[in-house]
């Protein structure tokens, strides 16, 4: 067993980029969607086919069959373009600048996603903090919790987004990669 290494507990902010889904990983510009609430968040749940017998009392093995991977963006920044995101509306129907925007809301579009999130990686020992960027390839927004408005709040816009696999993408990662600089 390794000894533990305190350098290579990771913790810090991050910075959260939204962009367009392009195939095969090509280049797409993004818009950081600003402050959030709390921690953005990455949960995985796998689904196994289970071998079990009558002289068993469990499984004697479980097969991989999907992934279901979330992510979820609690962002306090609820400006017209996140607002259009989590609202599954196509760009045309955000008009105006920031301030004096209207968002159309009608029929929600099929819209994939990239999501890159930028923070702070472990440390090499006796070395400064890495940076650990995950790039999230293909996701769909698949639901906005509710929004307050009041005065004992932000008008949070919690976004979801269901990480689809991207065959459109060459090598292994065709959910994520996750890279340590």
């Amino acid at each position: 067993m390794a000894a533990p290494t305190t350098s290579y507990i990771a913790i810090g902010g991050a910075t959260v980029t939204l962009a367009p889904w392009v195939t095969a990983k090509g280049a797409s510009a993004g818009v950081d969607v600003g402050h959030t609430k709390g921690p953005t968040t990455l949960a995985v749940s796998y689904e196994d086919y289970a071998i079990v017998s009558e002289q068993s009392f469990g499984a004697l093995r479980k097969i991989p069959i999907s992934a279901t991977i979330k992510v979820k963006i609690p962002m306090i920044q609820s400006d017209g373009e996140n607002l259009r995101a989590s609202l599954r509306q196509v760009a045309g129907n955000l008009s105006g600048t920031i301030g004096t925007q209207t968002l159309l809301v009608g029929a929600m579009n099929e819209q994939y996603h990239r999501v890159i999130i930028t923070t702070k990686g472990i440390a090499v020992i006796g070395g400064a903090n890495g940076t650990r960027t995950v790039t999230i390839w293909r996701c769909i927004v698949d639901g906005l919790d509710e929004v307050p408005f009041g005065k004992s709040g932000e008008q949070a816009l919690v976004m979801s987004l269901h990480v689809l696999y991207d065959d459109s993408v060459s090598t292994t990662d065709k959910f994520l990669n996750i890279i340590d600089t």
